[in-house]
């Protein structure tokens, strides 16, 4: 499974934080991408850098690709593994899937209980997910003006999400909000994370 990872080089408290997450989850194959500063406008450069994977995965004609983002903070050890097998099942469902997240701050509607795969029609958070070769296209074709992430939510894609949640986010200083997040006291409401 090919996984790009965004990484801001000068971010060096991200690059202790995502290795050793990828220690932790035996990841030892992920290719860096560098962290895109074309415009002041954070969400613009985050969009773009998203969509640069995007055009990597299809120039490499990739059948899915798994994206994170250098804050990406996992459930606990083996939940990487678990995002693999519940991909496996949703093939094995023959499911019409466009994005597979790992987790989610704000979305809707709220999860199944019954399994541990739940689809969604809003969604935030790009810090680790996988997108199928379908929808490469219609993700390089989303406008740069919002947050990618809610852009993706209006698009009509099928998005479904590992439940209990096997992924999330460091919280650490943004470059999007411009201060340190809170998401994980904020939305500790609708946070479930795999054990």
């Amino acid at each position: 499974m090919k996984i790009y990872l965004i990484h801001d080089p000068v971010r060096l408290d991200r690059r202790d934080l995502y290795r050793k997450e990828l220690e932790t989850q035996g990841i030892d194959f992920v290719t860096l991408v560098p962290a895109v500063k074309e415009t002041s406008i954070a969400k613009v450069n985050i969009a773009r850098a998203h969509k640069k994977c995007i055009r990597k995965a299809m120039e490499a004609n990739l059948d899915r690709v798994v994206i994170m983002e250098d804050d990406v903070k996992f459930a606990c050890p083996g939940a990487w593994n678990r995002f693999l097998e519940l991909y496996k099942v949703m093939d094995g469902w023959n499911m019409p899937w466009d994005i597979f997240i790992s987790g989610s701050y704000d979305y809707q509607p709220a999860p199944s209980l019954s399994i541990e795969i739940t689809e969604l029609t809003k969604f935030s958070g790009l810090h680790c997910y996988m997108v199928n070769k379908k929808f490469y296209e219609k993700f390089l074709a989303l406008p740069e003006t919002g947050h990618i992430d809610k852009s993706i939510s209006k698009s009509g894609a099928s998005i479904w999400m590992a439940y209990p949640m096997l992924a999330l986010q460091h919280d650490t200083f943004s470059d999007n909000v411009k201060k340190i997040t809170q998401y994980n006291k904020t939305y500790a409401h609708k946070i479930k994370l795999w054990k």
